[in-house]
């Protein structure tokens, strides 16, 4: 797995910026984890807080993300302390390999767990692509 690809020059650009190379990182909506990644591997000292509410991408962050430096919470981020519907979105993948962006992930999960275009998914009802099953998140402020 090639982590950074094409995303270098950007992850220096955010270390030259904060200069510091102990930040603590706080990913909302960390997806499959690839930005989680970045960040680590950026910041070797880093502390990084991810908030990643979809149970696919929580699958695949359990798989991947082995650091004591970063810390899941299984949250949305909202305006309120509670529960919400979400909606999981997706679009048809009908390619025979994962994306590039996303090699880290294997085929079948990306497959089976209808992945391609999870990164959309949202409390906000609004994508037009989404799976039909009701599923609820618990969500939290940021400020709690």
């Amino acid at each position: 797995m090639k982590l950074m690809k094409h995303y270098g020059l950007k992850f220096q650009k955010i270390k030259n910026l904060l200069n510091k190379n102990n930040p603590i990182i706080v990913e909302i909506e960390a997806h499959s984890c690839e930005d989680t990644l970045r960040f680590s591997e950026t910041f070797l000292n880093a502390y990084i807080h991810c908030f990643e509410p979809d149970e696919r991408n929580i699958s695949t962050f359990d798989k991947i993300v082995y650091d004591e430096r970063v810390t899941l919470y299984q949250t949305a981020l909202s305006n309120k302390n509670g529960t919400a519907r979400f909606y999981k979105s997706f679009t048809n993948n009908t390619s025979v390999k994962v994306p590039d962006k996303y090699d880290f992930i294997s085929y079948d999960d990306y497959q089976s767990k209808c992945l391609h275009n999870s990164g959309s998914s949202s409390i906000k009802k609004g994508y037009r692509n989404c799976l039909s099953e009701e599923y609820y998140v618990q969500t939290i402020r940021f400020d709690d």
